[in-house]
């Protein structure tokens, strides 16, 4: 057995219909919309520390079961091929290194913004495009700050690490604008190139076989 199927549990897609593979991933995504859009309700009309708290965590919820969705979407259609360390690293959210004497080198847990770019990086690598959301851009700084507050209401020291300030509740609103345009517009995209490479197809057969439209 390879490390790559040591380390993973890899969705085989020629064993999984492509129905079943669709029909979970819009539970999951559908849920998660869901939870976000009721606490959004419930926050625009009753503006608490405890909704904000709760909205916070319920967006991070969010984005992580978004984000793992779509990498492994990415994968299970071969849209992109990865190296088996990238590619363990999205279906496992972990960084793990090749074995050493039966040990493993490093087995660590990825941060949301790391595994966000990871993915977003390797659709750009295997399209031979540019990031959807650059590196230079203030997305992934405003990203790592929103996390940094999910992680201080998560794990508080002191009771002010609960207190979220008005410019953070506005900063998580913008990140999950950002985020949700990007992921439209990648997906857009490679719809796009879909239907691209299907009209160029069907030219190609048209001219083939003599066959007018």
């Amino acid at each position: 057995m390879s490390f790559l199927e040591d380390n993973i549990e890899r969705i085989d897609s020629d064993s999984t219909d492509d129905n079943v593979f669709w029909s979970e991933f819009n539970k999951v995504t559908e849920l998660l919309d869901y939870d976000l859009t009721e606490i959004k309700k419930i926050l625009d009309s009753n503006d608490t520390q405890l909704w904000r708290r709760v909205y916070y965590r319920t967006f991070f919820s969010y984005l992580d079961g978004f984000v793992y969705s779509l990498g492994q979407m990415f994968l299970f259609f071969d849209w992109f091929v990865v190296d088996d360390e990238t590619e363990i690293k999205i279906r496992n959210k972990r960084i793990i290194k090749k074995k050493d004497n039966s040990k493993i080198l490093a087995d660590r847990f990825i941060p949301i913004n790391k595994r966000l770019k990871l993915v977003f990086d390797s659709i750009a690598k295997a399209a031979d495009t540019d990031p959807i959301i650059p590196s230079s851009s203030s997305f992934w700084t405003e990203l790592s700050i929103t996390s940094d507050v999910r992680n201080r209401i998560v794990h508080p020291k002191k009771s002010e690490d609960l207190f979220i300030s008005d410019n953070e509740i506005e900063l998580i609103h913008k990140v999950g604008m950002a985020f949700m345009l990007a992921t439209s517009e990648l997906l857009k995209k490679r719809a796009e190139a879909y239907l691209d490479m299907y009209d160029a197809m069907l030219e190609s057969a048209k001219k083939t076989f003599n066959q007018k439209d």
